[in-house]
């Protein structure tokens, strides 16, 4: 291991942003993920898998007024509402990997200035099979509204960056919603859905992570296996996740918080998840 490593640092072309450290003892796990995401035809596959089988389902919905995907319209009024669908951003529909390698190649955890300048260049690609299928649901007077947590500051290169790769916006109204545009908008997406909810069928959801199903994500593992267990019948019919490794809340679930430990903590607390899930009965 220590071998290729040392290899890697010395022909890697970003040895000027501090790659060429001493990177024997970091946790690679965030490599792994970065270059899985990055390269993997599996990754592309799976991406390709949600669309095509989220392209079946966006037919069957249209055609049932009694469908939702939102557990803000349960007990509403919605069946007469003009159909929509609410797409994440990150790592859902923008593949954000060349900037994950950046941190990988300096060594960190995220960085804010860094990801400020990756998004103001707007280069992010589409990942596979998010474009085609956006594309379709307009085709089909579907309403695409893009929920991101990415901050209201950054909401226009944002922008920017999905006209750039082609996705659907609406002229005659707002369909990118961002996280801090309203004092009620923050991190958990609840109230931005159940903005879109009040005005339009929500026919189907996509994201990365729990938070862009439902509220209440940032507790223990065994919490989010229990918030989730209710709705198991609607993965790969209502909603559609897309793998990410590299990051997600599922992380704050091994710390316990939502407050990040520093490094030598965090990396404690994984191999305690580690150990639970070897000891784990099969």
């Amino acid at each position: 291991m220590f071998r290729n490593l040392l290899l890697f640092c010395l022909l890697c072309p970003w040895t000027d942003l501090g790659l060429a450290e001493d990177i024997a003892g970091r946790d690679q796990s965030a490599l792994n993920s970065v270059l899985w995401a990055g390269t993997a035809v599996e990754h592309d596959a799976a991406a390709l898998q949600v669309y095509h089988q989220a392209k079946l389902m966006l037919d069957k919905a249209l055609r049932d007024r009694r469908w939702t995907a939102a557990v803000e319209q349960e007990g509403t009024a919605f069946r007469a509402l003009p159909p929509a669908i609410i797409m994440d951003v990150d790592e859902t529909i923008l593949d954000n990997s060349p900037y994950q390698a950046q941190l990988v190649a300096k060594g960190l955890g995220s960085d804010a200035t860094i990801f400020q300048s990756w998004v103001a260049e707007a280069k992010a690609k589409a990942l596979p099979g998010a474009l085609e299928f956006t594309r379709y649901a307009h085709s089909r007077g579907v309403t695409v509204f893009y929920v991101t947590n990415r901050e209201a500051a950054l909401k226009t290169a944002t922008r920017s960056n999905l006209a750039k790769a082609g996705f659907p916006l609406s002229d005659r109204m707002e369909t990118l919603y961002c996280r801090g545009e309203r004092p009620d908008w923050g991190g958990d997406k609840t109230t931005r859905r159940a903005e879109i909810s009040a005005r339009y069928r929500i026919l189907l959801l996509f994201g990365d992570d729990l938070n862009d199903f439902i509220s209440g994500v940032n507790t223990s593992a065994a919490n989010r296996r229990s918030l989730s267990k209710p709705f198991e019948d609607n993965w790969g019919v209502k909603w559609f996740v897309l793998p990410n490794a590299m990051y997600g809340s599922w992380q704050a679930a091994l710390y316990g918080s939502v407050t990040t430990p520093d490094e030598q903590e965090i990396q404690r607390l994984k191999y305690e998840a580690l150990r639970r899930i070897s000891d784990s009965p099969n």
